[in-house]
């Protein structure tokens, strides 16, 4: 078996992700080959773009504000550029995020976060970044009209700019007479699915839209040219300088800071930030009606209407939170600098909800069964949106919602054991009456505790406000009872069979941990996936590499599903990358430690040679058996050492391995062995093309067997992702004798001949273990047994392919197409040039002999008449005109079997002529072209990015040009065309850009059935119709598709499909410009010569020539020059004459007269045969 190891360190131990598909880790040498300096990459496997980058100490870029490193790395073109939104500082590091924009519009989800230390050098860079051209960046849909969509889209019965009290409040509270709820539209670039590809983002008009009745707030984002509604945001999310001692209703007598006026005191706190300020809404819903809450002698101790007591309790409450973030987590308010943080108490009538809405906090007075929302966990949990708002900014959707949700309850449970810790505990809201989450027990309260378990909400949804935007409130559950089992520990077992073993490190380094998570890393779009990764690297970052906080944030995170536990071992290990067995000296090792939570590294090749790289290459100079250790040193992890015995093995005994390496590599050697890019143990790279030709003059066949393959599969049984392909002969133009990946794995595979090639593909997607095989050469047991067939029996045109069907291996060949040509080719196509019935032989040879065929009469070729030529010759520099005569078409080439036109008409004009040259003509009747299978047939359309085929019938032989497809996004295209056996035959690859591209073709193919045309590339986004199809669809007596992968009521991808017969052609005729090279004349030149109203024929002449005088001249004097420009004749012509005797001129070829007339003079070129 081939091994396949993944490192699974992610730089300091075993870490696995929850979805392969999700991301990919690369560290060492192997991220350092992918980014210069690198020592830890973490790739989406979507973009393969780095999410993550960390650096070695000593290779750390130095930071530079225009990002011009970082453009470089995404390969980001003017378009785009990034803009500086938030900023930390804390105990000597620096982390900057930036939003990323192209065109100057923002892409909402697309955040960068740059990590300095404190040098201000880029110690790490994450986040998620679009690169390449973004297509869909025209407006069509005006703003007017893009609102009239939203709007439409809301339906709400009130808006907040409708009210003008509302519209007042915004612009006093605002301190700006221009505020206003009204929508005004943004121009953000997004994507449906939050995806990352340049091809998915769209152009969108953004419109916070307030509405009253019902209470929302939305983001809606209208895409400006289809007007779609292509996503949608919720912002509402639910969930001074004077001291006093006020009596809280959930809190008893607290310190909180008011604003003394004259006669009165109000709730109004000036010492934090940009201000504290706590309002009463006076039941109503309109933020115009509030008013200061006010105490007359500072007491705040007697309170009517009682309710009013509540108001206390979020004015306390908000300014606990601001100290919390402050002294724990040096942060200035939500956004860091002082940001003023309003509450308006008394909403509504019996409202059992408290809201952020992107810019205050709201709360509601309750019901009969519960009171006012202001307590402690609530109102910290309400200002944590705020934070993340203005830091991780995640989507308040699916998972990105739910942690969302969960950083809320995490600092609402903080901020309560920070202030009260005496009764402080893990339920959310449980003094308002009844808690509505618990952190400690999520299932006691329908939430979930494990991903994918129990209660967990499903992500396969559109989120909606009908379904909490697939279950933000609800899968919240996983991220909280994480951080419980980080804070406290846990024993058990999870929902998914999962036992539990969490050793809780307190809340003050969780607490440190979990805000780090959300400020410093997580982006908009961020997962579970992410959460658990960036957890680590924070606490990777506060308590060092396999610190016990490191080990329990993994393990918590186990606990709830996330993820694997944590590697605690440090165990040395390593391999040979390339291969650990080689047949001759300089033998070049590739080592690469596949252990966990390494330091340093010390290796010893055996030889005398050491090293101390994580991934170094050694040569071998002698031959020898070598034992190979590795000292591993984790420093606090602990250190191991690993020796592997005669591990490396180089002696000329040895079978000889190839290693592909993206280059046509050949070799003569009988028996060996074959690894792909990725060697032995590696894995292949990333868009791979190798090709490795095996030819054995001495062998009559070739045997291929495999050890591994563990290549990608594609879709619907199909290598149509990474394959490996293998021709019968030496070259890819031989027959396909497979592609092969996960699957179908051949066990062997057996040439016909002494010849076989490999082809290796990888595309840029995902990569696995690859590919170990063999080869044996053999002789025959016996002499070929020859059989062959072709293609037509009779042709037109004289193209014909053949096919041999030779049983027992053969080292040679030879065809003899009966009109004196041969081809050494297995399955050869000829061009007959000649008319008649050919008698056709096939001669095989092996070791044993040889043995032949012949087939008498196989191929009666019908070609037809050749044009008429007529040759022209001129002196050098001159122009000549070769002309030709046939019964249709006059098709021209640069030879009698070239299939390659290079002219269509009658003559052919050449110009400035140097050297003779030849052509031969043809005589073709044109064919019409036949196109089927409309874009418009009834029935469901998608867009697919799956391998569909259609499956047609030949009854002529005919050339399918090309079909039109219908394109989500601009993609890479590869076209199979596959026969009755599934060899692939043909094969093409096009770019294609949306909407609608023209794929061109030009396959040739001969009668037969079951052809099959499908789609070789990955996820090629091609419109298909799911039903409405009406097969047949004939192309008249050519060609019929009779039906599709997709049976018989559904068509893909290949519409306007256009498929042309071959034309017949006749026999081709020689025409010649010839050039006199002895021709020295330079006064005359063809353009004199030429004169409408001065003639002479015939041309070419024999003995004598027919002149044609002018009206206005009534005598010429004639005088004729040879092509050295020697005079050799002389006479002077009258009208009533027409012929001049010319027989004197003995010597065939070129001569120029000339004419001199009273009026004028006129010129000719003569030409004597």
């Amino acid at each position: 078996m081939k091994i396949r190891i993944w490192a699974s360190l992610l730089l300091f131990f075993a870490f696995t992700f929850i979805k392969a598909s999700e991301s990919r880790i690369l560290k060492g040498d192997q991220a350092g080959r992918f980014l210069e300096g690198a020592k830890l990459i973490r790739l989406n496997i979507e973009t393969n773009k780095p999410t993550y980058v960390l650096y070695n100490e000593g290779d750390m870029p130095q930071f530079d504000s225009s990002l011009d490193y970082i453009k470089s790395i995404f390969q980001l073109n003017d378009n785009y550029s990034f803009k500086l939104i938030d900023r930390q500082e804390y105990k000597g590091e620096k982390h900057y995020r930036y939003q990323q924009f192209y065109d100057g519009h923002p892409i909402r989800h697309a955040h960068l976060i740059v990590h300095l230390n404190g040098s201000n050098e880029i110690s790490a860079f994450n986040g998620n970044v679009v690169n390449g051209e973004i297509e869909n960046s025209s407006l069509v849909l005006s703003e007017k009209n893009a609102l009239e969509i939203s709007l439409n889209h809301i339906s709400a019965e009130i808006y907040k700019w409708e009210l003008p009290e509302e519209e007042r409040f915004i612009k006093k509270e605002q301190n700006n007479p221009m505020a206003s709820f009204f929508p005004i539209a943004e121009l953000v670039y997004i994507s449906k699915d939050l995806s990352f590809s340049s091809e998915s983002q769209k152009l969108t008009y953004c419109f916070d839209i307030y509405s009253q009745k019902p209470l929302g707030r939305e983001k809606v984002y209208i895409d400006a040219q289809t007007g779609e509604v292509v996503f949608q945001e919720a912002l509402l999310k639910h969930g001074g300088e004077s001291k006093a001692n006020a009596h809280t209703a959930y809190n008893g007598v607290q310190p909180i800071i008011t604003d003394s006026m004259p006669s009165y005191f109000r709730l109004r706190d000036s010492l934090r930030g940009q201000g504290v300020f706590t309002y009463d809404l006076n039941n109503t819903r309109l933020y115009n009606s509030a008013v200061d809450l006010i105490d007359s002698t500072n007491s705040w101790s007697s309170f009517s209407p009682a309710l009013d007591q509540y108001a206390i309790d979020a004015h306390w409450g908000t300014e606990r939170t601001y100290d919390y973030m402050d002294s724990v987590h040096n942060r200035n308010s939500i956004d860091n600098n002082g940001f003023a943080l309003r509450s308006y108490v008394h909403y509504d009538f019996n409202y059992v909800n408290a809201f952020w809405d992107g810019q205050r906090m709201t709360y509601g007075d309750g019901d009969a069964t519960n009171s006012p929302l202001t307590t402690l966990d609530i109102t910290a949990h309400e200002i944590a949106h705020g934070w993340t708002d203005y830091t991780s900014d995640l989507i308040y959707a699916n998972e990105s919602g739910a942690l969302n949700e969960s950083f809320s309850d995490i600092l609402g449970v903080l901020v309560e054991f920070y202030s009260t810790p005496s009764s402080a505990n893990w339920l959310i809201g449980e003094d308002i009456g009844r808690a509505i989450r618990s952190m400690s027990n999520p299932n006691s309260f329908g939430d979930p505790d494990t991903y994918g378990g129990i209660n967990w909400v499903d992500q396969n949804c559109i989120p909606s406000s009908s379904n909490d935007r697939c279950g933000v409130h609800t899968n919240s559950g996983v991220q909280n009872y994480w951080f419980y089992l980080l804070v406290n520990g846990g024993l058990g077992l999870n929902d998914i069979g999962d036992s539990i073993k969490v050793k809780g490190i307190g809340m003050d380094k969780a607490a440190q941990i979990a805000f780090r998570n959300n400020t410093v890393y997580l982006s908009p779009s961020s997962n579970y996936s992410d959460a658990r990764f960036y957890s680590f690297r924070s606490a990777v970052d506060l308590y060092g590499a396999c610190s016990p906080e490191v080990e329990e944030v993994i393990n918590a995170w186990y606990a709830v599903g996330v993820g694997d536990a944590y590697d605690y071992n440090l165990t040395a290990d390593f391999f040979a990358i390339n291969d650990t067995s080689f047949c001759s000296t300089p033998a070049d090792v590739n080592f690469k430690a596949s252990s966990s939570n390494i330091y340093n590294y010390y290796w010893d090749f055996g030889d005398g040679n050491t090293s101390t790289q994580r991934e170094p290459t050694h040569t071998y100079s002698t031959s020898g058996n070598y034992d190979v250790k590795l000292i591993a040193d984790g420093l606090s992890c602990g250190a191991d050492t690993l020796i592997k015995t005669a591990y490396i093995n180089v002696d000329s005994s040895n079978v000889c391995s190839t290693v592909l390496d993206g280059n046509l590599q050949i070799t003569s050697d009988c028996f060996g062995v074959f690894y792909d890019a990725g060697g032995l143990n590696g894995e292949y790279p990333l868009d791979q093309n190798d090709t490795l030709l095996i030819q054995v003059a001495s062998a009559d066949y070739i045997t291929l067997y495999f050890d591994s393959i563990d290549i990608e599969a594609g879709y619907k049984g199909r290598c149509n992702h990474d394959f490996l392909e293998v021709f019968d002969g030496a070259g890819t133009f031989s027959k396909s004798l497979g592609r092969f990946c996960n699957n179908n794995k051949p066990d062997s595979i057996q040439s016909s001949s002494s010849s076989l090639t490999i082809v290796f593909h990888s595309d840029k997607e995902v990569v696995n273990g690859g590919v170990w095989g063999r080869w044996n050469c053999f002789q025959s047991n016996s002499k070929p047994n020859v059989d062959f067939r072709v293609s037509v029996d009779s042709s037109c045109n004289g193209l014909v392919r053949f096919n041999s069907e030779i049983k027992s291996g053969f080292q040679n060949l030879l065809w003899d197409f009966g009109d004196g040509n041969q081809s050494n080719e297995a399955s050869p196509t000829h061009v007959y040039t000649n008319d008649g019935n050919y008698d056709v032989k096939l001669i095989a040879q092996n070791t044993i002999g040889s043995d032949s065929l012949i087939k008498l009469n196989a191929i009666n070729i019908s070609r037809g008449v050749a044009p008429i030529t007529i040759s022209d010759t001129a002196c050098i520099g001159d122009d000549i005109t070769v002309k030709a005569q046939g019964a249709s078409e006059l098709i021209w080439y640069n030879s009698d079997r070239s299939d390659r036109a290079v002219h269509k008409g009658d003559s052919l004009t050449l110009q400035n002529r140097t050297n003779s040259i030849s052509y031969f003509v043809e005589s073709s009747p044109a064919v019409q072209s036949i196109i089927n299978v409309p874009f418009n047939m009834s029935g469901a359309t998608y867009y697919s990015d799956t391998a569909e085929s259609i499956y047609f019938s030949v009854d002529e032989a005919l050339i399918i040009e090309y079909f039109m497809a219908k394109v989500s996004r601009r993609t890479e295209l590869i076209v199979d065309l596959i026969d009755i056996n599934g060899r692939i035959i043909n094969s093409v690859v096009e770019s294609l850009n949306p909407p609608v591209s023209q794929v061109s073709l030009d396959f040739l193919v001969f009668p037969g059935e079951n052809y099959e045309l499908t789609i070789g590339s990955r996820e090629p986004g091609i419109m298909v119709n799911q039903t409405g199809a009406n097969y047949p669809y004939t192309f008249g007596n050519l060609m019929s598709i009779d039906s599709s992968s997709l049976g018989l009521n559904g068509m893909p991808f290949f519409y306007y499909m256009n498929v042309k017969p071959l034309r017949c052609a006749s026999m081709r005729s020689k025409v010649t410009a010839f050039v006199d090279t002895n021709c020295t004349i330079t006064s005359i030149n063809d353009k004199q010569l030429n004169n409408s109203k001065f003639n002479i024929y015939p041309i070419p002449f024999e003995n004598e020539v027919n002149v044609t005088l002018p009206e206005s001249e009534s005598e010429l004097k004639i005088l004729i020059f040879d092509s050295k420009g020697s005079l050799v004749y002389e006479n002077n012509l009258s009208k009533s004459e027409s012929k001049v005797k010319l027989s004197q001129l003995k010597s065939k070829g070129i001569y120029f007269l000339k004419a001199i007339g009273t009026k004028n003079t006129y010129q000719k070129k003569l030409i004597k045969q």
